[in-house]
Protein backbone atom coordinates (compact mmCIF):
# COMPACT_ATOMS: atom_id res chain seq x y z
CA UNK A 1 0.00 0.00 0.00
CA UNK A 2 1.42 3.66 -0.94
CA UNK A 3 0.96 6.30 1.42
CA UNK A 4 0.22 10.16 -0.11
CA UNK A 5 1.19 13.32 1.21
CA UNK A 6 0.83 16.63 -0.10
CA UNK A 7 2.93 19.26 1.15
CA UNK A 8 5.65 16.88 1.87
CA UNK A 9 8.75 19.33 1.99
CA UNK A 10 6.77 21.05 4.78
CA UNK A 11 7.41 20.37 8.58
CA UNK A 12 4.94 17.97 9.04
CA UNK A 13 4.31 16.29 5.89
CA UNK A 14 8.06 15.79 5.52
CA UNK A 15 8.25 14.18 9.36
CA UNK A 16 4.99 12.30 8.49
CA UNK A 17 6.70 11.19 5.33
CA UNK A 18 9.90 10.25 6.88
CA UNK A 19 7.76 8.32 9.78
CA UNK A 20 6.26 5.73 7.03
CA UNK A 21 9.32 5.55 4.60
CA UNK A 22 11.32 4.17 8.07
CA UNK A 23 8.43 1.55 8.47
CA UNK A 24 8.61 0.18 4.77
CA UNK A 25 6.17 2.28 2.82
CA UNK A 26 5.87 3.77 -0.49
CA UNK A 27 5.29 6.86 -0.06
CA UNK A 28 3.99 9.67 -2.90
CA UNK A 29 4.82 13.24 -1.81
CA UNK A 30 3.65 16.48 -3.70
CA UNK A 31 4.91 19.94 -2.88
CA UNK A 32 5.20 23.22 -5.25
CA UNK A 33 8.21 23.52 -3.55
CA UNK A 34 7.44 27.66 -2.99
CA UNK A 35 8.02 28.83 0.13
CA UNK A 36 9.81 31.35 2.23
CA UNK A 37 11.99 28.23 3.87
CA UNK A 38 13.00 27.31 0.63
CA UNK A 39 16.35 25.96 1.41
CA UNK A 40 14.73 23.56 4.45
CA UNK A 41 12.30 22.42 1.98
CA UNK A 42 15.17 21.57 -0.24
CA UNK A 43 17.50 20.14 2.67
CA UNK A 44 13.67 17.61 3.72
CA UNK A 45 12.95 16.74 0.02
CA UNK A 46 16.82 15.71 -0.56
CA UNK A 47 16.91 13.53 2.46
CA UNK A 48 13.48 11.72 1.72
CA UNK A 49 14.72 10.87 -1.70
CA UNK A 50 17.53 8.67 -0.29
CA UNK A 51 14.73 6.54 0.56
CA UNK A 52 14.11 4.07 -2.36
CA UNK A 53 10.62 4.04 -1.58
CA UNK A 54 10.15 7.55 -1.55
CA UNK A 55 8.73 9.28 -5.08
CA UNK A 56 7.93 13.06 -5.81
CA UNK A 57 5.42 15.07 -7.80
CA UNK A 58 6.55 18.38 -7.65
CA UNK A 59 3.19 20.30 -8.80
CA UNK A 60 0.33 22.96 -7.22
CA UNK A 61 -2.70 21.35 -6.29
CA UNK A 62 -4.96 22.80 -9.01
CA UNK A 63 -2.87 20.02 -11.88
CA UNK A 64 -5.29 17.84 -12.10
CA UNK A 65 -3.35 15.90 -14.88
CA UNK A 66 -0.67 15.13 -12.85
CA UNK A 67 -2.13 14.39 -9.63
CA UNK A 68 -4.39 11.92 -11.77
CA UNK A 69 -1.75 10.65 -13.43
CA UNK A 70 0.13 9.55 -10.10
CA UNK A 71 -3.05 8.68 -8.23
CA UNK A 72 -3.72 5.58 -10.95
CA UNK A 73 -0.27 4.15 -11.14
CA UNK A 74 -0.90 2.99 -7.25
CA UNK A 75 -3.47 1.67 -4.81
CA UNK A 76 -3.54 5.02 -2.56
CA UNK A 77 -6.08 4.03 0.51
CA UNK A 78 -5.02 6.49 2.18
CA UNK A 79 -4.52 10.45 1.85
CA UNK A 80 -1.96 13.14 4.16
CA UNK A 81 -3.11 16.85 3.20
CA UNK A 82 -0.72 18.77 4.44
CA UNK A 83 -0.10 21.81 1.53
CA UNK A 84 -1.46 24.63 2.40
CA UNK A 85 -0.25 28.57 2.98
CA UNK A 86 0.22 28.64 7.09
CA UNK A 87 -0.13 31.74 9.11
CA UNK A 88 2.69 34.30 8.21
CA UNK A 89 3.90 32.07 5.06
CA UNK A 90 3.93 33.90 1.59
CA UNK A 91 1.79 36.60 0.01
CA UNK A 92 -0.19 38.10 2.77
CA UNK A 93 -3.29 38.52 0.41
CA UNK A 94 -7.00 37.07 0.66
CA UNK A 95 -6.31 35.47 -3.08
CA UNK A 96 -2.94 34.14 -1.52
CA UNK A 97 -4.89 31.88 1.34
CA UNK A 98 -7.78 31.37 -0.54
CA UNK A 99 -5.77 30.19 -3.90
CA UNK A 100 -3.87 27.71 -0.89
CA UNK A 101 -6.14 26.85 1.90
CA UNK A 102 -9.51 26.34 -0.16
CA UNK A 103 -9.15 26.63 -3.91
CA UNK A 104 -6.06 23.82 -3.96
CA UNK A 105 -7.85 21.54 -1.15
CA UNK A 106 -11.51 21.96 -3.16
CA UNK A 107 -9.97 20.83 -6.32
CA UNK A 108 -7.80 17.72 -4.78
CA UNK A 109 -10.97 16.23 -2.82
CA UNK A 110 -12.67 16.35 -6.30
CA UNK A 111 -10.02 14.09 -7.73
CA UNK A 112 -9.93 12.24 -4.87
CA UNK A 113 -13.31 11.42 -5.95
CA UNK A 114 -12.44 9.49 -8.75
CA UNK A 115 -10.00 6.44 -6.39
CA UNK A 116 -11.03 4.21 -4.26
CA UNK A 117 -9.58 6.11 -1.43
CA UNK A 118 -11.10 5.43 2.24
CA UNK A 119 -8.95 8.23 4.41
CA UNK A 120 -8.43 11.64 3.83
CA UNK A 121 -6.41 13.46 7.35
CA UNK A 122 -6.12 16.96 7.06
CA UNK A 123 -4.48 18.94 9.85
CA UNK A 124 -6.71 20.80 12.13
CA UNK A 125 -5.23 24.44 13.60
CA UNK A 126 -6.21 26.05 16.57
CA UNK A 127 -8.30 29.72 15.90
CA UNK A 128 -6.97 32.51 17.71
CA UNK A 129 -9.95 34.35 16.25
CA UNK A 130 -7.67 37.16 15.41
CA UNK A 131 -9.65 38.10 12.74
CA UNK A 132 -6.54 37.16 10.14
CA UNK A 133 -6.92 36.26 6.64
CA UNK A 134 -5.40 33.11 7.41
CA UNK A 135 -8.11 32.02 10.32
CA UNK A 136 -10.79 33.01 7.55
CA UNK A 137 -9.41 30.73 5.16
CA UNK A 138 -9.37 27.97 7.64
CA UNK A 139 -13.02 28.57 8.31
CA UNK A 140 -13.79 28.84 4.92
CA UNK A 141 -12.39 25.38 3.73
CA UNK A 142 -14.43 23.68 6.96
CA UNK A 143 -17.39 24.70 5.80
CA UNK A 144 -16.97 22.74 2.65
CA UNK A 145 -15.43 20.12 4.18
CA UNK A 146 -18.57 19.52 5.86
CA UNK A 147 -20.14 18.85 3.19
CA UNK A 148 -17.71 15.94 1.94
CA UNK A 149 -18.15 15.06 5.13
CA UNK A 150 -21.74 14.00 4.24
CA UNK A 151 -21.62 13.10 0.84
CA UNK A 152 -18.20 12.16 -0.36
CA UNK A 153 -16.85 7.57 -0.49
CA UNK A 154 -14.14 8.81 1.55
CA UNK A 155 -13.99 9.58 4.96
CA UNK A 156 -12.10 12.60 6.43
CA UNK A 157 -10.23 13.02 9.74
CA UNK A 158 -8.94 15.87 11.18
CA UNK A 159 -5.27 16.05 13.57
CA UNK A 160 -4.42 18.46 15.70
CA UNK A 161 -1.31 19.97 14.74
CA UNK A 162 -1.00 23.49 16.83
CA UNK A 163 2.42 24.36 18.06
CA UNK A 164 4.09 21.66 16.80
CA UNK A 165 7.57 21.20 17.14
CA UNK A 166 10.72 19.25 16.19
CA UNK A 167 13.81 18.99 14.24
CA UNK A 168 14.14 20.87 11.07
CA UNK A 169 10.86 22.88 12.20
CA UNK A 170 10.48 26.09 10.31
CA UNK A 171 10.72 29.17 12.98
CA UNK A 172 7.36 30.89 13.04
CA UNK A 173 6.61 28.61 15.90
CA UNK A 174 7.08 30.91 19.36
CA UNK A 175 9.77 28.43 20.78
CA UNK A 176 12.33 29.40 17.77
CA UNK A 177 11.37 32.39 17.92
CA UNK A 178 12.28 32.61 21.30
CA UNK A 179 15.51 30.79 20.77
CA UNK A 180 16.59 33.19 18.05
CA UNK A 181 15.72 36.43 20.11
CA UNK A 182 17.66 34.67 23.55
CA UNK A 183 20.97 33.41 21.29
CA UNK A 184 21.25 36.81 19.37
CA UNK A 185 20.21 39.03 22.10
CA UNK A 186 17.38 41.26 21.02
CA UNK A 187 14.25 42.54 22.84
CA UNK A 188 11.06 39.83 23.80
CA UNK A 189 8.01 41.58 24.10
CA UNK A 190 6.12 39.72 26.99
CA UNK A 191 2.43 40.97 28.20
CA UNK A 192 0.32 39.69 31.26
CA UNK A 193 3.36 38.98 33.16
CA UNK A 194 4.07 36.09 29.67
CA UNK A 195 1.52 33.98 31.82
CA UNK A 196 -0.04 33.11 28.51
CA UNK A 197 -0.60 29.52 28.24
CA UNK A 198 -0.13 27.13 25.33
CA UNK A 199 0.34 23.52 24.61
CA UNK A 200 3.32 22.64 22.54
CA UNK A 201 3.30 19.34 20.91
CA UNK A 202 6.46 17.00 19.72
CA UNK A 203 6.46 16.16 16.30
CA UNK A 204 7.29 12.43 17.27
CA UNK A 205 3.95 12.81 18.99
CA UNK A 206 2.06 13.28 15.73
CA UNK A 207 4.21 10.94 13.84
CA UNK A 208 3.42 7.73 16.53
CA UNK A 209 -0.53 8.98 16.31
CA UNK A 210 -0.66 8.72 12.44
CA UNK A 211 1.29 5.25 12.27
CA UNK A 212 -1.43 3.97 14.95
CA UNK A 213 -3.97 5.45 12.91
CA UNK A 214 -3.00 3.26 9.90
CA UNK A 215 -2.98 -0.24 12.08
CA UNK A 216 -6.66 0.91 13.35
CA UNK A 217 -8.42 3.94 11.72
CA UNK A 218 -10.55 5.92 14.00
CA UNK A 219 -11.06 9.70 15.08
CA UNK A 220 -7.86 10.83 16.61
CA UNK A 221 -7.68 11.89 20.23
CA UNK A 222 -5.94 15.41 21.72
CA UNK A 223 -2.41 15.50 22.11
CA UNK A 224 -0.89 15.71 25.09
CA UNK A 225 1.73 17.68 24.96
CA UNK A 226 3.44 20.07 27.33
CA UNK A 227 1.27 23.37 28.53
CA UNK A 228 3.54 25.72 29.30
CA UNK A 229 3.60 29.63 30.57
CA UNK A 230 5.50 31.98 28.00
CA UNK A 231 7.86 33.16 30.78
CA UNK A 232 8.14 29.32 32.65
CA UNK A 233 9.05 28.41 28.21
CA UNK A 234 11.66 31.06 28.36
CA UNK A 235 13.14 30.24 31.34
CA UNK A 236 13.69 26.53 30.38
CA UNK A 237 15.37 27.74 27.26
CA UNK A 238 17.37 30.22 28.95
CA UNK A 239 19.25 27.42 30.82
CA UNK A 240 19.62 25.29 27.70
CA UNK A 241 21.41 28.44 26.28
CA UNK A 242 23.60 29.81 29.38
CA UNK A 243 22.58 32.83 28.27
CA UNK A 244 19.95 35.35 29.51
CA UNK A 245 16.60 36.97 27.76
CA UNK A 246 16.31 40.30 27.15
CA UNK A 247 12.47 40.88 28.14
CA UNK A 248 10.73 44.07 28.07
CA UNK A 249 7.40 43.77 29.36
CA UNK A 250 3.70 45.87 28.99
CA UNK A 251 3.31 49.06 29.89
CA UNK A 252 1.24 47.62 32.87
CA UNK A 253 3.33 44.64 34.08
CA UNK A 254 6.01 44.44 36.24
CA UNK A 255 8.97 41.95 36.17
CA UNK A 256 7.73 38.97 37.65
CA UNK A 257 9.24 35.22 38.55
CA UNK A 258 6.99 32.85 37.49
CA UNK A 259 8.19 29.16 39.13
CA UNK A 260 8.31 26.69 37.04
CA UNK A 261 5.51 24.56 38.99
CA UNK A 262 3.25 26.58 36.60
CA UNK A 263 4.81 24.52 33.78
CA UNK A 264 1.87 21.56 33.32
CA UNK A 265 4.40 18.18 32.36
CA UNK A 266 7.72 16.67 32.96
CA UNK A 267 9.88 19.48 32.83
CA UNK A 268 12.89 17.33 32.20
CA UNK A 269 11.60 15.44 29.18
CA UNK A 270 10.89 18.96 27.71
CA UNK A 271 14.46 20.50 28.45
CA UNK A 272 15.53 16.90 26.18
CA UNK A 273 13.26 17.63 23.11
CA UNK A 274 14.15 21.51 23.32
CA UNK A 275 17.43 20.87 23.55
CA UNK A 276 17.34 18.54 20.27
CA UNK A 277 15.94 21.01 18.04
CA UNK A 278 18.86 23.16 19.56
CA UNK A 279 20.89 21.55 18.17
CA UNK A 280 19.28 21.56 14.69
CA UNK A 281 18.26 25.72 14.76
Amino acid sequence: MSIFITGSSGFIGYHVALSFLREGFEVVGVDHMMSPDEDLKDMRLSHLGTFPGFRFLKCDLTDHVLLKKSLSLRKIDTVFHFAGQGRGEGEPHVFSYLYHNVTGALNFLEILKDFAVRHIILPQMGLEKDGSLYEASLLAREAFLETYRQNATFKIFTLDVENVFGPYSHKRCDIFDFIDKISSGEVIYLKKHGKHMRRYVHIDEITTKILDFIKDPKEFGPCEGYVATQIGLIQILEELLKKEAHIVWGSQDKISNEPLSNIQFNTKDFKEKLGSIIGSF
